[in-house]
């Protein structure tokens, strides 16, 4: 029978499920540490569904050991206090999420009457054991948290309609508001038959008896829904960062081409080259005081080559060591043919990615100047 295949492999099943949200729950904190900010205010609040991931899938893992061991104090104890945090967890990311988007935020008053529900009722019950604990914490907080976690997402998918790239972002937050959905069903309204409303009438027995299929399947089911549809929410996360790193990448490339435009047209001239003298970029105004033609490579030709002293780009070299400016300091330089003419230069020693370099602005001092002195 189906319903014996089921109950041979709940042991998978139970894994299934723990799998499915611990590690979506650590690919949400992951990717935490990687998103700092992002214009989708989601990921303010992913690390509560992250947690509940974890917690979650570490109680399902209690579950298997205790569906093939057999149950324990310690077990009982632990599969309870995983439950209470995981659902606890999922409650404050659904109210959070529906306070994130909503217009008429629930107030304080909300939290505070789940959470004298989740007191009061075993209370008022006279029962103290953990079968009733686990019953407030599906309840009270598992049910209402999945609920407004669907209901916050579908919401959510509307205000970022218009933000959303691709259309099919918007399909995959419904589909996770889907799943929070039967997650509140299958997750938070049926638990085991007990002699308390509604347990005594909506149980997972009940269900097993008209569908021939146990929850726990289902709740696997819904988990693996949720990781899926929620990772590929999570891809928008990407998208945008990739997006703001090309726009960075588009400013940097237009604010590079100003400045070789302003390089290239500056009525002086501006030269780079590495420590060794190795010309590294020159524009058009150096090219003329050296006097080099269009069919002359300059970067063929060491910055020392055009000084008609060595001992000059020796000096000059020496004082960028010391300072990391130079400024006036004049040497002889000469052309490709020979020809000797006085020069100032204004040099600065920096450095550009793995390489330091030095930037020189130079001019040909003119006879009157020379005169004037």
């Amino acid at each position: 029978m189906l319903i014996d295949f089921w109950y041979r492999n709940m042991a998978v099943v139970y894994l299934l499920y723990g799998l499915s949200l611990f590690g979506l729950g650590l690919i949400i904190l992951f990717y935490g540490r990687i998103v700092k900010a992002s214009s989708y205010r989601l990921v303010d609040i992913l690390w509560l569904l992250g947690w509940f991931g974890i917690v979650q899938g570490v109680n399902e893992m209690i579950e298997m050991f205790s569906f093939l061991q057999g149950s324990s104090f310690l077990s009982e104890i632990s599969s309870s206090l995983a439950l209470f945090g995981a659902s606890l967890l999922l409650f404050l990311f659904g109210y959070r999420l529906v306070n994130l988007v909503g217009e008429n935020k629930l107030r304080f008053w909300f939290p505070l009457l789940f959470a004298l529900l989740f007191f009061g009722w075993p209370a008022l019950m006279g029962v103290n054991s953990y079968f009733v604990w686990n019953a407030a914490s599906k309840y009270f907080l598992a049910l209402p948290g999945a609920i407004l976690s669907s209901i916050g997402l579908l919401v959510y998918s509307r205000q970022q309609a218009a933000g959303l790239d691709d259309h099919r972002d918007g399909k995959y937050f419904i589909l996770a508001a889907l799943a929070f959905g039967a997650y509140a069903v299958f997750g938070g309204l049926l638990i085991p038959q007990a002699n308390f409303f509604p347990a005594s009438i909506i149980n997972s027995k009940t269900f097993l008896d008209l569908f021939g299929v146990p929850v726990q399947v289902l709740r696997a089911a819904c988990a693996i829904a949720i990781a899926w549809s929620v990772l590929r929410v999570m891809d928008i996360f990407d998208a945008e960062r990739i997006g703001d790193a090309l726009r960075q990448k588009d400013l940097l490339w237009d604010a590079e081409m100003k400045n070789r435009n302003l390089i290239e047209n500056i009525p002086i001239g501006i030269i780079a080259t590495a420590l060794d003298g190795k010309i590294l970029e020159a524009n058009p105004v150096t090219r003329e005081l050296f006097g080099l033609g269009e069919a002359d490579d300059i970067y063929s030709f060491p910055i020392i080559s055009f000084y008609s002293d060595p001992q000059d780009w020796a000096r000059l070299s020496n004082r960028l060591a010391k300072n990391e400016v130079v400024k006036d300091f004049r040497a002889r330089l000469k052309r490709k043919d020979g020809g000797v003419f006085s020069g100032k230069i204004y040099a600065v020693r920096q450095t550009i990615g793995p390489e330091v370099q030095i930037i020189m602005a130079l001019r040909e001092i003119l006879a009157c100047e020379e005169e004037s002195r």
